[in-house]
């Protein structure tokens, strides 16, 4: 988790300047890819504003690489940690149809959680988003805040208040890898 970030300056920048590229509909309430670029700036400005998004000092750690490359596509990784830490097996259609080998390569009991509430796409997603913020939260509240933007509130709710277990780094390294290669 110490891996220093080569990613274009500006990509980390975008994470901080256009959050109507990656928030939840419900709160950017927006076909935001579908405005010109102006709009989308008059918008990312207008969000920035709206929930009060802090801009981060010098001092705030990069992001590791794998993390920022798929920071659009978070939600879809946390879909996919919540596949690999459920215990029982899942119905293997739909959204969770591309997760099925992620799970087959890195399922392992030594992390998996014995749930006894339905496995629906939700609870599987709550449950990877805690890891997301478990790992996201040391490197500046600037990230958690913008990632809590990019759940519904629903999943926010449905978000154990307590982590009972950290996935290792490299399931997390490797979810990323997987959802960007695999996922459009």
């Amino acid at each position: 988790m110490t891996q220093q970030n080569n990613l274009h300056p500006l990509l980390q920048t975008d994470i901080f300047l256009a959050p109507g590229s990656y928030f939840h509909s419900e709160y950017s309430q927006i076909y935001y890819h579908e405005l010109p670029k102006a709009l989308q700036k008059m918008h990312n400005q207008r969000l920035i504003r709206q929930y009060c998004l802090s801009w981060p000092n010098n001092t705030r750690p990069q992001l590791p690489t794998s993390l920022a490359d798929t920071w659009n596509q978070l939600p879809k990784v946390a879909l996919g940690l919540g596949v690999i830490l459920h215990t029982d097996s899942l119905p293997w259609w739909g959204d969770l149809a591309i997760y099925s080998n992620l799970r087959e390569q890195f399922s392992d009991p030594l992390w998996q959680i014995s749930n006894s509430e339905t496995s629906t796409p939700q609870i599987l997603l709550a449950h990877g988003a805690e890891q997301l913020f478990a790992y996201i939260t040391p490197f500046g509240k600037e990230y958690s805040e913008r990632l809590k933007y990019m759940f519904s509130t629903e999943i926010l709710q449905l978000i154990p208040s307590s982590s009972k277990l950290m996935l290792p780094w490299n399931i997390i390294e490797e979810t990323c890898h997987y959802v960007r290669k695999n996922t459009a």
